[in-house]
């Protein structure tokens, strides 16, 4: 029995007896009894609270690369936009060195022969370079067939004259022109000491007998002076046959030589010979000064197409584009009549004459506005010959624009502009006008340097 049962049952007996004794002395501790079953398992107690997160554990290695996917379809390419309106022509940047003359390239046809530019003033002559050294004369080449006369081109300004370039080397020498008339003959020189007579050779046929000259007079006998001119040949008779050559005697030695006889008359000029080759370049000469930039020629021919580029992303569809211009205008005014001699300052410019119009996008207000009917880009230019210090302006919806100012100073002379203007709104108003701020009206000048009229002009062009 175990110590909890021992006491439950006195516990019992207390409960039953009246009269409880003294509690008697504790026996002896009875020995341990056997281990009872598990009793089953009780709730599950409140979760404690979350400990404090550990340190972070080392990185691990990087893993391999994963394989690359495969390369999506290229894109269509997009429609091209609209070209931006040209933007003002920069400062002319310095001239570099000049580069070594290329090869020359075979021969182009001829171009159509463009109008005649005017004519630039002559620049200054630079200083002439050093004569570089004469090369070694080359064979001639062939003559290629000569191609067909193009159209003749217009005479650009001339610019400043460069330094004169190397002499090149002496052309080949051309054939000996014919001979020209023998000179009378000259004094006879003294004669010289007789050489070994060579065996005499048979005697060829005579030819017939020359008529003889005459003879001259017989001189004094005595010491023999210096011989006298010889009297003008005879005709040369017939030549005979000529014999057998004999054997050549020993030469004798050479006889003094007799003064020079006088030149002959010159023969006639002989036929020039085919022109040498080019000799090599010489040394450049120093760089003349750079002349006045020459207007614009007219739009070379378009190259060769470029390889095919990488495909872009495709772009958002612009708007269609125009073909080519199809709206610009040109119009015009005479002085006299069409503008008083005085513009006052906020006045416009009449240009009441029409030139060229093309297109539905220009059109006239009256004889100095001009209405622009579609939003984009425009070109304008104007020349108006005007007597005294002035400005003008252009003016787009009754606003200044005072990027388009221009003027001049002193006497008489033309005051001309070449602008880019975009409008933002339909239906644009333009006009030129002596500025409204200007401190003197503008004295056009009528019939300059003449009886005729002089004319002002203004074009406008749609470029986009």
């Amino acid at each position: 029995m175990n110590y909890y049962s021992f006491n439950n049952r006195n516990n019992r007996n207390n409960n039953n007896c009246n009269n409880i004794g003294p509690t008697g002395p504790t026996g002896p501790r009875g020995c341990c009894g056997c281990r009872g079953s598990q009793g089953p398992t009780g709730p599950t107690g409140l979760t404690g609270p979350t400990g404090l997160i550990g340190p972070t554990g080392p990185k691990g290695a990087t893993g391999p690369t994963g394989l690359t996917g495969p390369t999506g379809p290229t894109g269509l390419t997009g429609p091209t936009g609209l070209t931006g309106p040209t933007g003002p022509t920069g400062p002319t940047g310095l001239t570099g060195p000049t580069g070594p003359t290329g090869l020359t390239g075979a021969t182009g046809p001829t171009g159509l022969t463009g109008p005649t530019g005017p004519t630039g003033p002559t620049g200054l002559t630079g200083p002439t370079g050093p004569t570089g050294l004469t090369g070694a004369t080359g064979p001639t080449g062939l003559t290629g067939p000569t191609g067909p006369t193009g159209l003749t081109g217009p005479t650009g300004p001339t610019g400043l004259t460069g330094p004169t370039g190397p002499t090149g080397p002496t052309g080949l020498t051309g054939p000996t022109g014919p001979t020209g008339l023998t000179g009378p003959t000259g004094l006879t020189g003294p004669t010289g000491p007789t050489g070994p007579t060579g065996l005499t050779g048979s005697t060829g046929p005579t030819g017939p007998t020359g008529p003889t000259g005459l003879t001259g007079p017989t001189g004094l006998t005595g010491p023999t002076g210096p011989t006298g001119l010889t009297g003008p040949t005879g005709p040369t008779g017939l030549t005979g046959p000529t014999g057998p050559t004999g054997l050549t005697g020993a030469t004798g030695p050479t006889g003094l030589t007799g003064p020079t006889g006088p030149t002959g008359l010159t023969g006639p000029t002989g036929t020039t010979g085919p022109t040498g080759p080019t000799g090599p370049r010489g040394a450049t000469g120093p760089t003349g000064p750079t002349g006045p930039t020459g207007p614009t020629g007219p739009r070379g021919a378009t190259g060769p197409t470029g390889h095919y580029g990488l495909t872009g992303a495709t772009g958002p569809t612009g708007p269609t584009a125009k073909s080519g211009l199809e709206n610009y205008a040109s119009f015009y005014a005479l002085m006299p009549p069409d503008n008083s001699d005085s513009i006052d300052a906020g006045s416009d410019i009449n240009f009441p004459k029409e030139e060229t119009l093309n297109g539905t996008s220009i059109s006239r207000i009256n004889d100095s506005t001009f209405q622009l009917g579609e939003i984009g880009a425009y070109q304008i230019n104007f020349r108006v010959a005007v007597d005294n210090s002035a400005h003008l302006v252009l003016v787009l919806n009754n606003q200044e624009l005072d990027y388009t100012i221009t003027g001049k100073n002193g006497t008489s002379s033309q005051i001309s502009g070449n602008f880019l203007i975009t409008t933002t709104q339909e239906n644009s108003t333009l006009s030129l006008k002596n500025p409204s701020n200007s401190t003197k009206p503008i004295t056009l000048t009528p019939s300059l340097g003449g009886t005729s009229p002089i004319s002002a002009n203004i074009t406008i062009i749609q470029i986009s």
